[in-house]
Formats: structure tokens, sequence, C-alpha cells
């Protein structure tokens, strides 16, 4: 007992040693910055004393604090400046749109030789130190407190923002481990809304092509809409009018609506049961699973809409049973099959996740091009493992995408890459679309290739039986691919 006390002791004397320690070096190395900005000191000699001195990294959080205060001191005159002559908006705006020319025209390496050769002296401080946070960052040894400073003070990179975009995305990428994406793109997007008024537009850009480098356009973008939309209940004007500012800056239409709830939207604002129905491909698509299903098999449809198909197999005497994720969708096609007097068995559901039980069914489809709604390879890989999870060994998995490399979706999936990279976003997947179905509300979807499909069939214990392929009367050279995938026993 007496030793244990000993021990306790020693090992609380050695924690006061350390913390003196830590606090020393961060004093010593405040005192070279002080003095360097009394300009008694070279930058050259303060970053050797630093690399040297190695101080606590909150002490960089510290400067990284200060920098944030003096450049919003500078906002605020820049604000005062501007209420009392009105010839400096002009100026400011002939500033930035020399400053947009001449970073469109820079190519990665462009940025790199910026880097190397044209830091000014205070970002020489700056880059070392988001250097320094990105190294302790990915040795995890960064707390929630030091991550709040560094994403509370995004703006404290001034007019120079764009220097520190490698730095930057490096810092984030870093702190963007362990399932950290939904934190980190809260924070960022957090502290993005509420300081906005401060950028001027050459750093709202930046910010947010950093933010898509980070997490990915398509989910920046997505998060942003539903952020929009939550501020839409809550009734905060001033935060809708900065984040739908930044949105704009990351999404082709953006004037128009974004669709924020798949479920809402179909739900509420659009109504399939009022189109009228390709009857040549509903014709087609009903033949084709009639030739691959078999009378005595159970069979579900995941995401079945209106009832187009699900109502015509029932009818054939077909034991059919199906969802949607939408209520009213699985109401009107309930009805349809019953109205031609066979059981109605149809839920809603989520093709995620549902209460289908284990091996139920010998057949699974879904045809209408549905699985492009699923964007993020988090949820593809979710849909075909459900599916196989639903399926019995041997069982099939029917669904249709179009042949991204034809026709309208080659232009759709091509025009969107060169639209993002028009805006300088270069982390999106290639076959990421911004898609309408109806002109006016929109949302991100996904046009799959041969090589995805292959990839996802493996991870969910599939293989590729056949793929059928069906010309389409868009006048574009549209084709149509339909997959037949086969449970196997085991995943290999």
């Amino acid at each position: 007992m007496h030793r244990k006390a000993e021990n306790d002791q020693l090992e609380l004397e050695q924690e006061f040693k350390d913390y003196k320690q830590r606090k020393e070096r961060a004093e010593k190395a405040w005192l070279a910055f002080e003095m360097y900005n009394d300009r008694k000191a070279d930058v050259d000699q303060i970053l050797e004393y630093w690399e040297e001195l190695d101080p606590p990294s909150n002490f960089y959080a510290r400067v990284m604090t200060h920098y944030s205060q003096q450049e919003r001191e500078l906002g605020k005159e820049d604000r005062e400046r501007r209420n009392q002559d009105k010839s400096y908006d002009e100026e400011r705006l002939v500033q930035e749109r020399e400053d947009d020319e001449r970073l469109a025209g820079m190519s990665p390496q462009s940025h790199k030789d910026f880097d190397e050769y044209f830091l000014p002296e205070n970002s020489k401080i700056k880059a070392f130190i988001l250097e320094k946070l990105a190294q302790k960052a990915a040795k995890q040894e960064m707390d929630n407190m030091e991550l709040e400073i560094v994403l509370g003070n995004l703006d404290w990179a001034g007019p120079d923002l764009f220097i520190y975009r490698n730095h930057l995305e490096k810092l984030l990428k870093t702190i963007n481990v362990d399932g950290e994406v939904d934190y980190t793109l809260a924070k960022i997007i957090f502290h993005l809304k509420r300081g906005v008024k401060n950028y001027n537009e050459t750093q709202k850009k930046f910010l947010m092509i950093i933010s898509s480098d980070v997490v990915g356009v398509d989910k920046l973008r997505d998060y942003m809409a539903k952020k929009i939309d939550q501020e839409k209940k809550e009734e905060q004007t001033n935060n809708i009018n900065n984040l739908r500012e930044l949105y704009s800056l990351i999404t082709p239409n953006s004037d128009k609506q974004a669709i924020t709830n798949l479920q809402n939207f179909y739900q509420n604002n659009i109504k399939f049961e009022e189109y009228e129905v390709n009857q040549k491909m509903n014709e087609a698509e009903t033949t084709l699973l009639k030739g691959l299903i078999g009378k005595n098999e159970k069979v579900l449809e995941m995401g079945c809409g209106t009832g187009r198909l699900t109502a015509e197999l029932a009818k054939d005497g077909f034991d059919i049973t199906g969802f949607d994720f939408t209520k009213r969708h699985a109401e009107i096609t309930k009805q349809a099959i019953e109205k031609n007097g066979q059981e109605g068995k149809v839920f809603q559901g989520d093709w995620h996740h549902n209460a289908v039980k284990d091996g139920g069914f010998s057949t699974v489809y879904s045809l209408g091009r549905n699985i492009l709604h699923d964007y993020s390879i988090v949820d593809q890989v979710q849909l075909f493992r459900e599916a196989a999870r639903i399926l019995r060994p041997g069982g099939k998995f029917i669904f249709d995408i179009p042949d991204r490399e034809k026709g309208g979706y080659k232009k759709m999936v091509d025009g969107y890459a060169e639209e993002m990279r028009k805006r300088g976003i270069n982390n999106f997947r290639r076959g990421a679309i911004y898609d309408s179905p109806n002109g006016e509300h929109f949302a991100t979807r996904y046009a799959y290739a041969h090589e995805d499909i292959k990839e996802l069939a493996e991870l969910a214990g599939f293989k590729i039986k056949e793929i059928k392929k069906e010309a389409l009367e868009t006048g574009q050279g549209d084709e149509n691919l339909y997959y037949v995938l086969e449970k196997i026993e085991k995943v290999v």
C-alpha cells in the first residue's frame, strides 16, 4: 500500500514537471513570436527556433487565433471604409476579378510553385503552423478543443487564403479520419455560414473548393442543402442567405430547388401517377421480367413507385410483394393490385434497411433506373448487401442502369464533370450528375459504370449472370442495361 502511494506521488510529480516544461516551451515560443511581430527577429530564425523548441500544438492554435482576430479587425476596418467611400466597392471588385483570373490560370504545379516562391513572411508562419497541426492530427493527438479552434478560425488566412489551399486541405483531411467526416463537415459549415461576410469572393470560392477536396463535393452539396432546409424551418434568414451564397459556388442550377428529402419530395411535390406511362417500355420490361422469373418464385420489387410493373405481374399470377420509400406510392400500388382482385402485399420501406426476413425471396428487382438515386459508395454497398440478405442462395437481383458512355447520359456525366472542373473542384465521382425529374427540383444522382457494378456485386456476394441491352428511342443514341445478378453460396 505504501509503495503504491509512493508511485502515485512520483507520477503526479512527473506530470507536474511535464506540464511546467510544456508551459515554458509555449511561453518561449510566444515570446519569439512577439519579437517577430515587433520586427526584432527574422521569420526564418523564428521557424528554426520553433522547430528546435517544438512547443505544444495548443501554442500553434493560439497563434492561429491571434491571426484570426487580426483579420477580423481588418474586416471591420474594411466595412467601415466601404460605408464611407462608395468607390471602394468598385476597387475591391476589380482586385477580386484580377485574383480570380490569376488563380483560374494556375495549374496544380503552379500552385505548388506559388507556395514555394511567393509566400510572404506572415504566410510562412501560417503555413508552418498548419503543417505542425496536420502532423499532430495525423498522430490522432488533436483533441476536440484544438479542432474547434482550428475550424473556428478559418478566416485567419485573410486575403491570401488561396496560398494555403494545399496546407488547409492536408490539415482538414488529416482531421477527417475514423468516421469524423460529418463532424468535420458540420464544423466547417457552421463557421462558414457565420463568417461568410468576412470573406471576399475569391476566399469564398477557395473555402468551398477546400471543403469539397476534404469531404467530396457531392456530400458537401447534399449536406448544405439539408442545412438550408433546416435553417428555413428555424427562420434563420441571415444563415440561409450565407449558406445559399456558398452553396451556389459548388452547385449547377443553384437557382433551382434542391431535393433535401427524397421521401418528402415524392410524397408531396411530384405525382408520378399523373405521368403518362411509356407503354412500349412498360410492356418490354414486363416481358423481360416474365422471362427471368418463374411463377413458383417469391418476388420482391424494391422501389415499386405507383405499381406499373407490380400490378402487371400480380395480375398474371406472380407471387409478388412490393415496397416503396414513399407511403403514398405504396398505397397507390396496393390499390392498383386489389382493383384487379389480387392481394396487395405492398408496404412502405427503405431498400437500405427493411423488415423483410433473411432469404425470404427468390428474386428481387428494381427497374426504372431507381438505383441511380444512391450516389454515395456507402449507400450503394448497403443497397446491394440488403438485396443479398433478402435473397436465397441462387436468387436473382435484377436492375437497370443507363449506359453512361452513350447518348443523353454521356452528355450529363461529361457536362457535370466539366462544370465542376471549371469551378476548380476535383473531388467528385466520375458518373455523378445533378439531375431533375421535373426541371424544377434537383438532386445529385450517380450513373454507374460496369466496373462499379462488378465491384458492388463481389462485395455483396453476387456474380453477374447476364446483361441485356435495350436501345431507347430518345434520338440521342441512349441505351439501357439490364443486369441480372445471382447470389452465390459464400463470398470468397
